[in-house]
């Protein structure tokens, strides 16, 4: 089965970091919505504002149902959870690997890479599949290292990773 995902990422608003559960209901619809597998959602570690959603589709064209507009934001319920009433990024990813074992893993790392001038998807895909064949990667309980090309931008890839921890995910990376 073929699956791409949606992946959303806003400024979450006081009344959201306040009342987490105000998502819950956006979170329900999209959930029902014809071709969705599965939604996930989180608050970034690093800044603990920003707020990561995942909406995973098993056609090869999401129905859009996100759209940034205040308006449809507001009769979703997203309204109330978004501080500057506009999303960062709404974008469809392809990924090479199943992305539900790293979505629910306690800890998703989330990378967006933009390639440099003069090198292309398969100098990535080479990069990655090296780093995904060390063992502290490759050995991961929560799914493969997982990439994917942002639909209509093709100089742009998401990383996703699950981790245990985020000592682990330090102690991976930095030591």
């Amino acid at each position: 089965m073929q699956v791409v995902v949606q992946i959303t990422s806003w400024t979450a608003s006081d009344a959201y970091l306040t009342n987490p559960s105000l998502l819950e209901p956006a979170i329900s619809s999209f959930s029902k919505a014809d071709g969705c597998i599965c939604v996930y959602s989180g608050l970034s570690e690093e800044d603990e504002t920003t707020i990561y959603l995942f909406i995973v589709w098993e056609i090869s064209e999401p129905p859009k149902i996100l759209v940034d507009s205040p308006a449809y934001l507001r009769n979703t319920g997203l309204l109330s959870c978004i501080k500057y009433d506009a999303f960062q990024t709404n974008h469809t990813v392809h990924f090479n690997n199943n992305v539900i074992p790293a979505l629910t893993a306690p800890i998703t790392e989330v990378t967006l890479l933009t390639l440099k001038e003069g090198k292309t998807k398969g100098h990535l895909n080479q990069i990655l599949n090296s780093v995904s064949t060390n063992p502290e990667i490759a050995d991961n309980k929560y799914g493969a290292l997982t990439w994917g090309d942002v639909e209509g931008t093709p100089d742009k890839f998401y990383l996703l990773f699950g981790w245990e921890n985020a000592k682990v995910l330090i102690d991976t990376l930095f030591l």
